[in-house]
């Protein structure tokens, strides 16, 4: 019986680096679009984080005289000494979860260390620490801030529909300014009035490649905004002062 040798196929080094080649063209193609369908989804989570947050504050409000939660206060039956900010308030009284106030991609941008520690204060339900690493702002006119001021009652924003009550919000390493270029350390509980050194917090762009931000306005309605911190915090709190300028 004859036997057939088997023919034995190479590729050349010029072959494989062409299929190298057009891999690594695919990938710079694809990659883009997988990362922005991401982001994408990322973004949606914020906003109904945001719808969720928003419902929340508008039934603590039914329920306490129309007023906003307060920025701090001290829950007894929780702690006799802790201070117990916006979003532990409204998780420790069931008007939410406390995983709402964490944007997935505010998460991810924060320092490691940090990112550690925002997940055990999660895990442990510990109310007065959350908001050390929420993702979300809370206006400080709003809230009554500082502490000794009281909350305002909803109504008294005269432009509910574009008065920003929460929004995606970091404390940075340059808390001087409110430059784009700024790195995220950890999330913030407060968006700081017109002067701050946004030392607790400022409004900050996590999506579309830190080109916009998810905002939670009085009316009840929540949309993205371009450049959302550069207009917010522009000196005139046109956003966020109840009667729409200083």
């Amino acid at each position: 019986m004859k036997k057939y040798s088997e023919k034995r196929i190479n590729f050349t080094l010029i072959e494989l680096l062409v299929v190298i080649a057009i891999i690594a063209i695919l990938a710079a193609i694809l990659l883009p679009a997988l990362n922005s369908a991401r982001e994408r989804g990322r973004s949606a989570s914020c906003i109904n984080n945001l719808k969720n947050i928003a419902t929340a504050t508008m039934q603590y409000a039914d329920d306490n005289e129309d007023y906003f939660p307060r920025q701090k206060v001290i829950i007894p039956a929780y702690s006799s000494t802790a201070l117990v900010l916006t979003a532990g308030i409204l998780t420790y009284h069931n008007y939410t979860d406390i995983n709402v106030f964490f944007c997935p991609t505010g998460m991810s941008m924060m320092q490691p260390a940090k990112i550690n520690e925002a997940t055990r204060v999660i895990s442990e339900k510990n109310y007065s620490q959350v908001h050390n690493y929420i993702s979300y702002g809370f206006n400080a006119y709003a809230c009554g801030e500082p502490s000794t001021e009281p909350s305002l009652k909803i109504g008294r924003f005269k432009n509910p529909s574009s008065s920003v009550i929460f929004g995606d919000s970091a404390v940075t390493d340059d808390n001087t300014t409110i430059s784009k270029s700024a790195n995220v350390v950890q999330g913030s509980y407060l968006i700081q009035k017109a002067g701050a050194t946004y030392k607790w917090g400022a409004v900050y762009d996590y999506h579309n490649n830190k080109d916009s931000a998810n905002l939670s306005y009085a009316g009840g309605h929540v949309s993205n905004m371009q450049n959302a911190r550069e207009s917010i915090h522009d000196g005139t709190d046109k956003y966020l002062h109840p009667d729409g300028e200083l």
